[in-house]
């Protein structure tokens, strides 16, 4: 090897060792860097946590006396189950139901949906799973001078000819009770307005429901009743 080339190699070997140097010196840079980012990245997530972990017991706390998520309706399962929706209505719209406050909940109904009758508030009947020449209605309410059929679903569809069925035991109730054909109602009560196959029936809607329940909170007397009212209406307006 000449003189010239040795010098060539040395120059080579001395540009590829500084820039080893360089890039060594600003990979341990980097790596500095790194661990000063993360290490601030972990104090603030401590700090974060601990934010959290206070709040999440205070809301815990606040939510002792409240139990503001309980629902005993969701407590059982029978959120889409038509027959506890059947029962709760027709308990709430019974003068006599146990919950003492006589004919609120109906008047509240009646005016909210403008139906527009005279009735004495301590003498009419609500019988549930009523059975007519062809039908069974879920809800029926009546007097010697209105009847009111509803039909409540939940999650199944209208049976076979079940409304046309069910208008035709209407108008027979009616004449056997001497009801005038102005004051005979029937009601087809769904989540979704579902439209029902005979066009007598008023689609009513869960929500809409719920909004004549509302207006009657302000007069329930008794706290549990209100109380389970409101979980009720909460239902009404999830399904």
């Amino acid at each position: 090897m000449t003189g010239i080339e040795k010098e060539n190699m040395a120059f080579e070997n001395t540009e590829l060792k500084n820039l080893f140097v360089s890039f060594q010196s600003l990979q341990s840079k980097l790596e500095s860097k790194n661990v000063l980012l993360q290490r601030k990245n972990i104090e603030e997530y401590k700090i974060f946590l601990d934010r959290y972990i206070q709040n999440l017991n205070k809301l815990y706390e606040s939510n002792r006396k409240i139990a503001k998520y309980f629902n005993p309706i969701n407590l059982f399962n029978v959120k889409f189950d038509e027959l506890t929706h059947s029962n709760i209505l027709s308990w709430a719209f019974d003068p006599y139901g146990s919950h003492s406050q006589g004919d609120l909940f109906f008047k509240y109904f009646l005016k909210h949906f403008n139906y527009s009758i005279k009735y004495d508030p301590r003498n009419y009947k609500v019988i549930k799973e009523c059975r007519g020449d062809e039908s069974i209605v879920d809800i029926v309410i009546y007097s010697k001078d209105f009847v009111f059929f509803i039909e409540n679903k939940t999650l199944s569809s209208e049976g076979i000819d079940q409304t046309n069925r069910e208008y035709r035991d209407l108008r027979r109730f009616s004449k056997k009770m001497s009801i005038k054909k102005d004051s005979i109602f029937s009601i087809f009560l769904s989540p979704k307005c579902s439209k029902p196959f005979n066009e007598n029936f008023r689609p009513i809607t869960y929500r809409k429901l719920s909004k004549a329940f509302e207006k009657s909170l302000k007069e329930i007397e008794a706290p549990y009743v209100k109380y389970f009212i409101e979980s009720w209406l909460e239902i009404l307006n999830s399904i």
